[in-house]
C-alpha cells in the first residue's frame, strides 16, 4: 500500500510536467542568467542536491539557505536571474516574500508546489504541481519530496542535452 501511493505520485506528477516549460528553463538556464534556489525544511535539501548537481556541471548556482540572505539577495536580482522557489502548501511565507520580490525586480521565477491555487503558485512564470496524496496523523511533515527530484532532475537532463547538442553544432561548423 505504501508503495503503490508513492508510485501513484510520482506517476501523477511526471504526467503533468509540461515538458514546453522544462525546455524554456533549460535554455534560460544557458543564458547569461544566474540561478538561485530557496525553500525552507525539507524542501530545501532537494534544492541542495539540485544546486550541486548543477555545480558538477560547471554552471554556477546560488543556494539560499538563510532566509535573511534570500530577502537581502532578491531585493538585488534582476531580469538575467532565474530563481527556483518550492514550498508543498505554496503558502510558506519566507518563500512567498522571495517570489514576490523576484517578480518585482522582473526575475524568472519557477515554482513548485502541490497547490496550483497557492500564492507561490501563482507568482510562477512556470509552475510545476507536485502531486502529493500521502496521508499522515503526524504533527510533523513527513511528505516525500521525490515528486521533486523527478522534476528538478528533468530540467537539469534537459539543460544537459541542450549543453551536448550546442557543443555537437559547435563541432560541425568546425
Amino acid at each position: 500500500e505504501l508503495l503503490s501511493e508513492e508510485l501513484s505520485d510520482i506517476e501523477r506528477t511526471a504526467k503533468g510536467i509540461n515538458l514546453q516549460a522544462v525546455n524554456e528553463i533549460a535554455a534560460l538556464m544557458h543564458q547569461k542568467t544566474q540561478i538561485h534556489f530557496f525553500a525552507k525544511g525539507l524542501t530545501s535539501i532537494v534544492f541542495e542536491y539540485a544546486s550541486r548537481h548543477l555545480l558538477s556541471l560547471s554552471r554556477h548556482v546560488t543556494l539560499y539557505q538563510d532566509t535573511h540572505i534570500a530577502y537581502i539577495q532578491a531585493e538585488h536580482l534582476t531580469e538575467n536571474d532565474i530563481v527556483f522557489l518550492a514550498s508543498l502548501s505554496g503558502e510558506t511565507e519566507q518563500v512567498v516574500r522571495v517570489a514576490q520580490v523576484a517578480r518585482a525586480r522582473n526575475a524568472k521565477v519557477v515554482t513548485f508546489t502541490v497547490t496550483p491555487t497557492s500564492r507561490l503558485a501563482k507568482l510562477g512564470d512556470y509552475h510545476f504541481h507536485l502531486v502529493n496524496d500521502a496521508t499522515t496523523t503526524l504533527d510533523v511533515d513527513t511528505k516525500s519530496r521525490c515528486q521533486l527530484m523527478l522534476i528538478l532532475n528533468i530540467i537539469i537532463k534537459a539543460f544537459v542535452r541542450q549543453s551536448m547538442l550546442a557543443m555537437t553544432e559547435n563541432t560541425n561548423r568546425l
